[in-house]
């Protein structure tokens, strides 16, 4: 039987908060009358890939998608082993801050297959110890929001000891957090910079601790990239610490109702399907044929797959 509906809609879990511009760019305009139509090779057919697919496909575009595995969907993929269980590629959460996702997943109809947990993050470490990073603050009736949830989750949590709070408070308030606090777009291009330094090369030199990173820091790196904090870089980690700290909705964690075959990569891949796209699995392009055009500009001739 077909897994029961998600009860919560679309509605509910779309995001709240406004996002930065310079990191939501605008629908394209539909096509002027007359533009030229391309035939577009895709090669890998992870999110990126699809994304891409669905706004060629809006635009008129004919798209083909070359992918090498036997399924789409990259690093947020899922299989069915030989008994038919769905084996996922990772662990797939959602933060509240992922708006070109969820207008993808909005677009393909999939945003309704989002379920809302409660607003808090749980640890579980070794020895069956629970702990939590608890985001919910109320005063009375009153819901209090970013930046000051975020302070009260970060202060009380026990998964820290009050040594690693101390550290933390002196590294990220010595960040481009701060400034985008009251300056959301310059703080974000002080982030950027950082993009070639690891987020334990940075928040060392600002005066973090390793038990902020063993406790906390690297289960969230892994939540983002499947990667620890070693080899995640100082522009990600802080990116995401930009958006809990400005945006309200931006920590609260969102999961699929079911498998991302089912509820994420499938929905996408119809909706490529149902606008003339082309999908071939099992097809990785070992190299992009082309002659060197006017001006030394290269002309693709085909795929090598």
């Amino acid at each position: 039987a077909a897994p029961a509906a998600p009860t919560l809609g679309g509605d509910d879990v779309g995001p709240k908060d406004a996002p930065l511009p310079s990191l939501f760019p605008p629908e394209p305009l539909p096509p002027a009358e007359g533009a030229a139509k391309l035939r577009v090779a895709i090669v890998g057919g992870g999110l990126a890939g699809l994304s891409t697919a669905c706004e060629l496909l809006d635009q008129g575009h004919e798209v083909e998608i070359f992918e090498a595995r036997p399924f789409l969907g990259g690093k947020v993929a899922s299989f069915r082993d030989r008994d038919g269980n769905h084996v996922e590629m990772g662990l797939h959460v959602f933060f509240g801050c992922y708006f070109n996702l969820f207008r993808l997943m909005a677009r393909s109809g999939a945003l309704e297959n989002l379920l809302l947990k409660d607003h808090t993050h749980t640890f579980c470490n070794r020895g069956g110890d629970v702990r939590e990073l608890d985001f919910r603050f109320s005063v009375g009736d009153a819901k209090i929001g970013a930046p000051l949830h975020g302070l009260k989750a970060f202060f009380t949590t026990p998964q820290l000891s009050a040594l690693d709070k101390a550290a933390n408070s002196l590294a990220l308030g010595t960040s481009p957090i701060v400034r985008a606090l009251v300056d959301p777009e310059g703080g974000m291009q002080d982030i950027r910079e950082l993009d070639g330094v690891s987020f334990t090369q940075w928040f060392k030199s600002h005066g973090g601790s390793q038990g902020s990173i063993d406790r906390m820091w690297d289960p969230i790196a892994y939540a983002l990239g499947f990667i620890d904090c070693d080899n995640i870089s100082a522009r990600c980690m802080l990116t995401i610490f930009q958006f809990f700290a400005t945006k309200t909705d931006a920590s609260v964690l969102r999961m699929l109702a079911g498998s991302p075959e089912n509820y994420l990569v499938g929905p996408i891949a119809d909706y490529v399907r149902q606008r003339g796209g082309k999908i071939h699995l099992r097809t990785g392009c070992k190299a992009v044929l082309y002659d060197e055009g006017e001006g030394g500009v290269p002309a693709v001739k085909g795929l090598e797959v």
